[in-house]
C-alpha cells in the first residue's frame, strides 16, 4: 500500500501510538486549577469547540455541522478557563470502548493539566455509559500525557495524508 499512496503523492506524516486504558478510572485523580469541563449541548457550545480547536491545531475555522449534537455514540467537550474554551475532545463509544479523539490545547493554555483533566473526564463519562476500557491514537506531543494518565501503547499508526492536505504542524510534531 505505501507505493500505491506514494505514487498518487500521499505524504507519509509518520507512525503515532495507539494506546488503550484499562480499567476506566471511576474518579479524577487531581483537578486543574481554574478548568471547567462541559459537554456540548448547543451549537454555541461547538463554535467554542470549533474556535479552540483552530486555535490549538493552527488551523483556520470551519463552522461546526450541528449533526454532532445528535449523535447518542458521539459527545464532545470543552474546558473553560475564565469562561473560554482553551482544551478540546471528544467521546466517541463503540462496542463497549471509550474512544478519545479531538483532544487539544490553545498554545497559551499548555503545560498545566488542562489535557490531563480532559481526558479523564472522558473516561469517566465513558465508563458511566459502561465503557470497559478507553482507546486512543496520540499525537508526539499527547503521548506523554496519556502515558501518565494510564494509556499503554500497543500498537502503531503509519498516517499518510491526502494530497495537499498535510497534517497541522501541531499534530504532526516530531515523529514518534
Amino acid at each position: 500500500m505505501r507505493p500505491a499512496l506514494a505514487a498518487r503523492t500521499f505524504q507519509n506524516e509518520g507512525r503515532f501510538p495507539g494506546m488503550i486504558r484499562c480499567p476506566l478510572p471511576s474518579r479524577p485523580r487531581s483537578a486543574a486549577d481554574g478548568l471547567v469541563v462541559r459537554k456540548a449541548t448547543t451549537l454555541a457550545d461547538l463554535r467554542e469547540i470549533q474556535r479552540a480547536a483552530s486555535r490549538s491545531y493552527g488551523v483556520p475555522y470551519e463552522e461546526p455541522d450541528p449533526n454532532w449534537l445528535r449523535s447518542p455514540e458521539i459527545a464532545l467537550y470543552a474546558g473553560y478557563s475564565e469562561d473560554t474554551a482553551v482544551v478540546h475532545g471528544a467521546l466517541i463509544e463503540a462496542y463497549g470502548i471509550a474512544g478519545v479523539a479531538y483532544v487539544g490545547t490553545v498554545p497559551e493554555a499548555r503545560q498545566r493539566g488542562f489535557a490531563s483533566a480532559l481526558v479523564e473526564r472522558i473516561l469517566i463519562d465513558g465508563r458511566r455509559d459502561r465503557c470497559d476500557a478507553g482507546y486512543l491514537w496520540a499525537t508526539p506531543m499527547g503521548c506523554g500525557v496519556y502515558q501518565r494518565l494510564g494509556f499503554e501503547r500497543v500498537l502503531d499508526y503509519e498516517i499518510w495524508s491526502a494530497p495537499g492536505a498535510p497534517l497541522p504542524t501541531s499534530i504532526r510534531g516530531t515523529k514518534a
